[in-house]
């Protein structure tokens, strides 16, 4: 473990005084930030109306045709908050409860006014909570999080592994006592390092619009653990490109980072992809990991079992395939 130690460090060292290991360390995910958050800030799917109780159906109908609100069905009260949604119950057609997103306050009047022309009741009892801290900065921030653990994890190990293969580094550490194994764990450990550094200046640019998370160990750890997942990931496409063909994995990186990046829920809801992305974008190892984050950070919700053992098996999977393929002394 000394060994994979010290090469790890070396890795840092040599890769962080690397003007292109920087861009993607600091300014890809700033920019990535600023860029969404600048033109998209206003523009996310607040006014989702959750509805349930009395007459659900014809309430939700009737929001739905007012030009204003997207009603949906629904007694799921967490995934309104988990989605930054509006949720209302109507009790026996008298009492009216609105549960809202704090930058939305001004959605409740005309709400409850269009309920009670819909119930045909001037009287009814209405009583508005605000829950949360959701805005859409708060939904970006969390989901770059998850895209970074993705693209430096990706693009981390096929590209340091490549920049060592072409200038014949990896031929001195195959001559070195250096095993296989403590090869592909000190670039796992690199790779985990400069997530956490990046992750550290995207919940910077957060503070700076108004975003507080709310951080604690199992964020660490699901941060450390989507890192491990990627980097396999990275570890099987390197490993399985012809090592005299290396533009084949940077080009198989780049086209699998954005398709994982942008069909995913990191910058907008699932609910605005087409019918036809909708479920892969639902259950793509990006939306997974940005689905935790947020339950961490933002909602602090406790993390759903399912989603953490799929990750933990595919970290599992990747991470022994990765190590199996990336063999240190089969780079000939």
């Amino acid at each position: 473990m000394r060994g994979a130690l010290l090469t790890a460090w070396a890795i840092l060292k040599d890769n962080l005084g690397n003007r292109f290991t920087l861009f993607w360390v600091v300014l890809f995910p700033l920019v990535l930030t600023l860029l969404f958050a600048l033109i998209f800030g206003g523009a996310s799917n607040h006014y989702t109306v959750y509805v349930y109780g009395t007459n659900a159906p014809g309430l939700a109908n009737y929001l739905s045709h007012s030009g204003l609100f997207n009603a949906v069905v629904s007694n799921d009260s967490r995934g309104a908050l988990n989605r930054g949604y509006l949720y209302l119950y109507v009790k026996n057609s008298s009492s009216l409860t609105v549960l809202y997103p704090p930058q939305d306050g001004d959605l409740v009047k005309p709400l409850a006014a269009l309920v009670q022309q819909f119930l045909s009741n001037d009287s009814l009892a209405v009583s508005a909570t605000p829950f949360g801290h959701y805005t859409y900065y708060s939904y970006l921030i969390a989901g770059i999080v998850g895209v970074i653990s993705l693209s430096n994890g990706v693009f981390g190990v096929v590209g340091v592994v490549s920049g060592y293969y072409r200038d014949r580094l990896v031929d001195r550490l195959a001559a070195s006592p250096l095993q296989s194994w403590e090869w592909v764990v000190s670039l796992m450990i690199y790779e985990v390092v400069i997530v956490i550094l990046s992750s550290v200046m995207i919940l910077a640019v957060g503070l700076a619009l108004g975003f507080i998370p709310v951080l604690d160990l199992s964020f660490v750890g699901v941060l450390v653990l989507g890192t491990l997942m990627f980097s396999g990931l990275g570890a099987v496409i390197y490993g399985l490109t012809p090592k005299e063909k290396m533009f084949v994995a940077e080009g198989v990186a780049n086209v699998l980072v954005f398709l994982l990046m942008f069909v995913s829920n990191a910058f907008y809801s699932v609910s605005q992809f087409p019918l036809a992305l909708r479920e892969v974008a639902q259950f793509s190892p990006v939306s997974i990991i940005n689905d935790m984050v947020r339950d961490i950070i933002i909602y602090q919700q406790p993390l759903e079992l399912w989603q953490l053992g799929v990750i933990a098996i595919l970290t599992v999977v990747f991470v022994a395939a990765g190590s199996r393929l990336l063999s240190l002394r089969e780079t000939g």
